[in-house]
């Protein structure tokens, strides 16, 4: 499903000024159950209302102007329960605000006792969609069980603030800082961009990461560059979207551009959980990180040879433009070969990649320094492999000691042979196939000792 992106068009909408008319208009939306839509709340300040329940379509509380450098101030207000599409808060300073799910209880008066009695808990979902919070300073306030899809936080700062158990969908948060006490407990993202994001104290933990979007191509594509309205509201954004077409002509450089974005971010917050001790994390962060690397590789590496195959066809012109280069010394005309069919290909790159999968797999078949059961798989196929070559090799044995071995003591030579030299070859081959599993065997013993004593400390 396609997620389309409409930011607010400030022509279209109706200038509301006087505070006292929003109150009645708040009022009225209430009573009515409609929404507020269609209004540009710029020349107001925003302060102690009450949107509890309120509907919100095409509300322009702020927006970006490059020459504006105060922030506008929204304190105080509550938005719980409210439901906000194509809002703008840009550059606001947002202090105190409350965007919580709605939890109230209704009361009711005993008409016999006259004693209130507690009739039913209604919980109402604070939704954000398509939500404009770019460079917004947000302080004490609160998104506790949230739900905000497509939203634009980039730049933006979190002092002191909750965000406990929210979901966020889409949201870019590119430069965004959370200081202070600000809470990300059970928060969940959801193909998200925390590029470059800072966090001082608490982090999201990595379980609640549910891919980065630079994991996303198509989403990346239509969204965080693709989409011009996402740029026309913020001047200060990438302006990669005007290299459309040709990003479609070389989506394999920039899907490798973004999984090595994507590589980054997750070695960052390995390393962020590393530091608070939070070891678990930072090993799933790390291996999130090498995959994206690999992906990287693999994308660079398509690109590569796709230049490689492409110019295949223009190899026999130009070698006859070097031979005429050495013959007389002058270059070649023009009709002998196109300059801008030809594109540069870099051995080096090829190489680059090429190793760097190899040390991908390597890693992985290795359990990435804490996944024991790559490791123990990786050790019994090595015990069953040599056991299933000594059978279908031993009929010299069999003529040699006069006795036929049983799948059992197979096994058990493979066994005794990975933990120490234990072979009855006599030929070369047989000697050198046994050395080979002796040297794997201990090596992959070796390494599982090192990832139990890697999870213990780890406190798996």
């Amino acid at each position: 499903m396609q997620t389309k992106v409409s930011f607010i068009n400030s022509k279209n909408l109706t200038p509301v000024t006087n505070l006292e008319e929003l109150k009645r208009l708040i009022k009225l939306s209430k009573e009515k159950n409609e929404a507020l839509s269609s209004l540009d709340l710029r020349g107001i300040d925003i302060i102690n209302l009450d949107f509890n329940n309120c509907t919100l379509t095409d509300v322009l509380f702020n927006s970006f102007e490059a020459d504006e450098t105060n922030y506008k101030v929204i304190k105080n207000c509550s938005f719980k329960g409210a439901n906000l599409t194509r809002v703008s808060f840009a550059h606001c300073n947002l202090v105190q605000c409350n965007f919580d799910k709605l939890e109230e209880t209704k009361i009711e008066a005993n008409k016999l006792d006259n004693q209130p009695k507690e009739v039913a808990q209604e919980d109402c979902e604070t939704r954000l969609e398509e939500v404009d919070f770019f460079m917004c300073n947000f302080e004490f306030c609160r998104f506790r069980r949230t739900t905000i899809n497509v939203a634009d936080f980039r730049y933006s700062q979190f002092n002191d603030c909750s965000l406990g158990e929210c979901k966020v969908t889409l949201g870019d948060f590119y430069m965004a800082a959370f200081r202070g006490t600000t809470n990300l407990t059970n928060s969940y993202f959801q193909k998200c961009s925390i590029t470059n994001a800072i966090f001082e104290h608490d982090c999201i933990r990595i379980k609640g990461i549910d891919k980065l979007v630079q994991e996303c191509y198509k989403e990346y594509n239509e969204i965080i560059i693709g989409h011009k309205n996402w740029h026309k509201q913020n001047p200060c954004a990438d302006f990669s979207y005007m290299n459309e077409a040709e990003d479609k002509q070389k989506s394999r450089k920039s899907k490798a551009f973004i999984r090595h974005e994507a590589s980054v971010v997750y070695a960052n917050l390995s390393g962020f959980y590393g530091g608070k001790g939070l070891f678990r994390d930072s090993n799933i962060a790390y291996e999130k990180a090498k995959r994206n690397e690999a992906w990287s590789k693999v994308f660079t590496l398509a690109d590569e040879f796709h230049k490689l195959f492409s110019n295949i066809k223009y190899l026999p012109k130009r070698a006859l433009q070097s031979i005429f280069k050495r013959v007389d010394g002058k270059p070649a005309s023009a009709s002998n070969i196109s300059e801008r069919t030809w594109e540069r290909v870099s051995l080096l790159q090829i190489i680059k990649c090429i190793v760097g999968l190899i040390s991908f797999c390597l890693s992985w078949i290795l359990g990435f320094g804490y996944k024991l059961r790559n490791v123990i798989l990786c050790y019994i196929a090595l015990v069953l492999s040599y056991t299933v070559a000594f059978h279908h090799n031993k009929g010299e044995l069999v003529e040699k000691y006069q006795t036929d071995f049983s799948n059992l003591e197979e096994l058990g030579f493979s066994l005794n042979n990975s933990m120490s030299p234990h072979s009855i070859f006599t030929e070369a081959v047989g000697i050198f196939a046994s050395s080979l599993e002796t040297t794997f065997g201990i090596l992959l013993i070796g390494f599982i000792g090192f990832v139990v004593a890697n999870r213990i400390r780890n406190n798996f």
